[in-house]
């Protein structure tokens, strides 16, 4: 399930990954300015994923507070980490 995904509101795609942790899909713009990274991003973290949406909206990302919000609530709550899903779905 996905925190936020891209609109005219909304720079970032980042979702659960079925791999595990979290994954980010920027624009180009946004991937240029963050350490010249390709336009992906990995967290394998929650915490990880909060220093990632940190780091793009002081580049100027534009996304929902609410994905924020729900890895803050996910992360009070003591919620284990997103974890491979092992048929890779």
């Amino acid at each position: 399930m996905s925190y936020c995904r891209w609109s005219k509101d909304c720079d970032v795609y980042m979702y659960a990954s079925v791999y595990g942790g979290y994954t980010f899909h920027i624009s180009n713009r946004l991937a240029l300015e963050f350490s010249g990274a390709e336009g992906t991003l990995q967290a394998e973290t929650r915490q990880e994923a909060l220093q990632i949406f940190k780091k793009l909206k002081d580049l100027g990302a534009r996304f929902p507070e609410d994905a924020t919000d729900r890895l803050e609530a996910e992360i009070e709550a003591g919620k284990p980490e997103h974890q491979p899903d092992p048929d890779g779905f």
